[in-house]
């Protein structure tokens, strides 16, 4: 079979064999059969009709499949205009705007929704303000709870007290565990 002066066998560059239009199915052959050398000669012009159906099936399916996503896409899009108009809603109120024209119930639906948005605000800055205080505290002498912890002791390892404090005659014992204290290292960092 000739198809523009070439036989179907024939590959210039650009194309690519029949194999590689599909998977290989029963035989090892693509969807299209034959290895990329047209059908079986026994079947005559049959299996270029069967090569048409296969091709126009794999575009049917092409074109399901595109749609099905270009649908997903318009629905994805049409919920994010939704979610942008809420949000622009939302920040009218927040701003002061909106307010005009409510009803009483809404309004103290709206003053409760408010408060309780607070109360969340006000607890997350305690939380973040105790965290940063407890860090702050990790890195202070246990001492005087001023300068930072700057001498290890031994033979315990503690990193809890400034160098002012660790040359306090009265300091025999660590503060932590209690242990004597043999020697003292200042740690630079």
């Amino acid at each position: 079979m000739h198809w523009g002066g070439r036989t179907n066998g024939d590959l210039v560059s650009g194309d690519a064999p029949y194999e590689s239009i599909a998977p290989a199915g029963a035989g090892g052959r693509g969807v299209l059969g034959g290895g990329g050398h047209g059908g079986d000669p026994a079947q005559g012009d049959g299996g270029s009709s069967d090569h048409v159906g296969l091709i126009r099936a794999l575009w049917l399916q092409e074109k399901e499949s595109r749609l099905a996503s270009e649908a997903k896409v318009l629905s994805l899009e049409e919920g994010a205009a939704a979610l942008r108009e809420e949000r622009d809603k939302l920040k009218a109120t927040l701003n002061g705007e909106g307010f005009k024209g409510r009803s009483l119930q809404e309004l103290e639906h709206l003053e409760k929704d408010l408060r309780k948005a607070l109360e969340g605000v006000c607890g997350e800055r305690d939380r973040i303000v105790q965290q940063q205080l407890a860090k702050e505290e990790q890195r202070l002498c246990v001492v005087c709870q001023e300068n930072e912890r700057s001498v290890l002791l031994l033979p315990c390892r503690h990193l809890c007290v400034c160098r002012g404090c660790s040359e306090r005659q009265e300091l025999t014992l660590c503060p932590l565990c209690r242990d004597h204290i043999t020697e003292s290292l200042v740690v630079y960092s």
